[in-house]
């Protein structure tokens, strides 16, 4: 059997390309999220093929263009290297098994700039009388809209 040694020479270019993709942190992405939040709690009553295409227009119209130095092609799902897009219309369970604590509610519940108030903390005694209610789960209880009178459904969790 004959082999060859194949050699492969990385222009200065790729290599920097390269290097600010190994050296950039992951992070989560959550301005998607917050289009598609925003979109389906705004049209409630339209079918969910319309909220989709509501949301995917949002998202062309608005979302960040990322494009980096020294790139040929060009384009991004997400606002950075790295950085993963969240999709509220299908799951977001992954989310708690990725990141830490503090990253993830920095992420999900962003201060503004020099606040240090702290975010609102749940109503605990609220959450206990919901869930022994039959049929209410921790699950239907994140996602129900009670303070809107209107039924029990289920909605895209609030991203702020």
């Amino acid at each position: 059997m004959i082999t060859r040694e194949k050699t492969v020479t990385i222009t200065p270019r790729i290599s920097m390309l390269r290097e600010k993709v190994m050296s950039s942190k992951p992070t989560v992405c959550t301005e998607r999220a917050r289009f598609y939040t925003r979109i389906y709690q705004e049209h409630e009553d339209k079918p969910v093929i319309m909220k989709r295409a509501l949301a995917l227009e949002k998202t062309l119209r608005e979302m960040s263009l990322f494009i980096d130095e020294g790139e040929l092609i060009v384009g991004n799902h997400s606002s950075g290297h790295r950085a993963a897009p969240i999709f509220p219309e299908y799951a977001v369970d992954w989310l708690p098994e990725e990141m830490d604590d503090a990253a993830l509610e920095a992420k999900l519940f962003p201060r503004a700039p020099g606040s240090e108030a702290p975010r609102p903390r749940p109503d605990v005694a609220y959450i206990h009388r919901e869930l022994r209610r039959p049929g209410v789960t921790p699950r239907t209880l994140s996602t129900a809209t009670p303070e809107r009178g209107g039924p029990r459904r289920r909605t895209i969790p609030r991203l702020r």
